[in-house]
């Protein structure tokens, strides 16, 4: 008995010392990478930053926390940030954010409120830390603007490393519930829409811990598997690939399937998506190639210009993420 007595102590301690180890080492870390990340550009302040949960986890706990990459056109801030881990289990990490966040832009003031705020990342555990897999969850989550309000039901984000591929990823998003309370434009708009995405994201590199100081990963290639719409009745369906250029050119054809589009043009003209001439433009020449109000269209873009069938829509939207030099 005296054996077995001596036996949970020793055990007890060396697992006490080995906690008290890790979590000095982890606080020793962050403050290498805090200090990395504000020699690199990045403004990171905060009042208070420690390790915590003894004995089976290591969280780390910061208080007001400031976060704002180089140039300052970005600020993030937020009352308090957790990062979870089992200590057993480094390279399993649970974030969980606050109920309120704030992001600064130049030209807008955004605020995110959400019942709960979760993410989930596993890394690989070799040197460079690869992401395997992520998934975040929102629960109720509301984000105000100082002219609207858009708010949801959930909304679910996910990633998954693509098994032998380094820098090849499957991507997923679902958005249940999604309104907007305010009105776009006075009484004639009120949204209520829902979202599913799934495609096959293709990076020049991958998201690994030399993102933090290096470029960021840009993306190559957006094989889009499906993409489902609804927004006041109108339903948007795509599928296609997208290839990008270094300067984040896209050039490629999607398949566009919509139903009740002329619903869908006359609410995206409400809404300032499209002028009132754009969409009597799109209106004539898209009534010559539906008799109903189902539609099977393919939306081009290649040269930098953008064409719903025969109708050119402009110039199209670079995909270009700001690259740390």
């Amino acid at each position: 008995m005296r054996k077995l007595m001596a036996l949970v102590i020793v055990a007890a301690a060396a697992w006490g010392g080995y906690w008290f180890f890790a979590a000095h080492m982890l606080e020793s870390r962050l403050a290498d990478f805090v200090a990395t990340q504000r020699a690199a550009g990045w403004r990171v302040a905060y009042d208070r930053l420690n390790v915590q949960g003894f004995p089976n986890r290591l969280d780390t706990r910061a208080e007001a926390l400031i976060l704002s990459p180089p140039g300052g056109k970005l600020t993030w801030r937020a009352p308090v940030f957790e990062v979870n881990t089992l200590s057993y289990q480094p390279n399993h990490v649970i974030a969980v954010w606050p109920p309120v966040q704030n992001l600064a832009t130049p030209g807008m003031d955004l605020t995110l409120k959400s019942a709960d705020m979760r993410t989930s990342a596993v890394i690989r555990p070799v040197p460079s830390l690869p992401l395997d897999r992520a998934n975040m969850v929102i629960e109720f989550p509301e984000l105000l603007a100082p002219s609207w309000t858009l708010a949801a039901d959930r909304a679910l984000f996910a990633i998954r490393a693509l098994p032998g591929a380094s820098a090849r990823y499957e991507i997923g998003a679902d958005l249940r519930g999604v309104r907007m309370p305010d009105t776009v434009a006075g009484d004639r708009l009120q949204l209520r829409a829902a979202l599913h995405l799934e495609a096959t994201l293709i990076l020049d590199r991958p998201i690994d811990r030399h993102m933090m100081t290096g470029a960021l990963p840009a993306p190559t290639e957006i094989e889009l598997q499906a993409f489902h719409f609804e927004w006041n009745g109108a339903e948007i369906r795509a599928e296609g690939t997208i290839t990008l250029d270094r300067a984040g050119r896209p050039t490629g054809e999607l398949t566009m399937r919509v139903r009740n589009w002329r619903m869908a043009l006359e609410q995206a003209r409400v809404a300032g998506i499209v002028t009132a001439e754009q969409a009597g433009r799109i209106a004539s020449a898209l009534g010559l190639m539906a008799g109903a109000e189902a539609l099977t269209v393919p939306l081009i873009v290649e040269a930098g210009q953008a064409r719903l069938g025969p109708v050119p829509l402009g110039s199209a939207p670079l995909f270009r993420l700001n690259q740390r030099q």
